[in-house]
């Protein structure tokens, strides 16, 4: 799957976002209702926003930007894969792994990894 998501950059943080995904269930042939997916994001700002960080910054630079900018926010990219544990009828574990390029969209703070785990309980 896939998709692009625009917004007008007079009123929105985010000019567009585009993203790809796909999701393989049932790849491991013991394990049918196990599985694993992928997706990617890029994420781009409004250019009012970039420069409006560009000038707060230059004014004060011992302050923030909005949206807690630390410095000038541009783009970014992130990359997640799970693997979905079908433990039994309505139980399933999930592992995740995120990796954060450009956080929070901006160039001056370093990449970041995120390991996480998501459960799905069902009473029935």
């Amino acid at each position: 799957m896939g998709g692009v998501i625009y917004n007008d950059p007079r009123t929105s943080l985010r000019n567009y976002e585009t993203y790809v995904a796909f999701v393989d269930r049932g790849f491991i042939k013991s394990r049918p209702y196990d599985a694993f997916g992928m997706v990617m994001t890029y994420v781009k700002i409004a250019p009012g926003v970039s420069d409006t960080d560009i000038l707060d910054l230059s004014m004060m630079p011992a302050r923030t930007a909005p949206n807690h900018a630390t410095g000038v926010q541009g783009h970014a990219t992130i990359f997640e894969t799970n693997y979905q544990i079908h433990v039994m009828r309505g139980v399933v574990l999930a592992p995740d792994f995120q990796i954060y390029f450009h956080p929070n969209a901006q160039r001056n703070l370093k990449n970041v990894e995120f390991i996480g785990f998501k459960s799905q309980i069902q009473i029935m």
